[in-house]
């Protein structure tokens, strides 16, 4: 029985896992740590590659789908169950990966930041922005001020 990914796909020790998604499609080899995750537009930021996890916790594991022993000869009703269980193997991979990973204590939040290393540029980018704007405002009340005293 498969796991609803448009909600869990995870939960263990308190950690709860994710997919991202892209539109309506769940991305597979991408998770959140927020459900409903929207992996599109310039602020999405905020997913991992399970691919890029330590190999200790990918170690046995088959992290990338492979439609190899798929035959272009099999019936399509054989072709789609055979693809449908590489999936679920896939699928279930990908779990024993992330309890791994949660086991160990991994920090997934160090896993997003380094998928994006824009984020960190971007939080430190609209701080100057903020800080510039409060001197522009803290300016234009000191000329405001100024420009009162003169009038009297």
């Amino acid at each position: 029985m498969g796991v609803n990914k448009r909600k869990l796909v995870l939960s263990h020790k308190d950690v709860k896992i994710y997919h991202s998604w892209k539109g309506a499609q769940p991305q597979t080899y991408w998770y959140a740590l927020t459900p409903g995750y929207n992996c599109e537009g310039e602020d999405a930021r905020g997913d991992f590659d399970i691919r890029n996890l330590p190999a200790k916790y990918r170690e046995g594991q088959t992290v990338e789908l492979d439609f190899s022993q798929i035959s272009a000869d099999l019936d399509p009703a054989e072709a789609q169950q055979r693809s449908r269980q590489v999936f679920d193997a896939v699928e279930a991979a990908h779990r024993e990966i992330l309890r791994r990973a949660i086991d160990d204590g991994h920090d997934f939040q160090r896993s997003i930041d380094q998928a994006h290393p824009r984020r960190a540029e971007n939080v430190l980018t609209r701080f100057l922005d903020w800080l510039t704007d409060q001197e522009l405002k803290r300016r234009a009340a000191k000329f405001e001020k100024a420009k009162a005293a003169a009038r009297r």
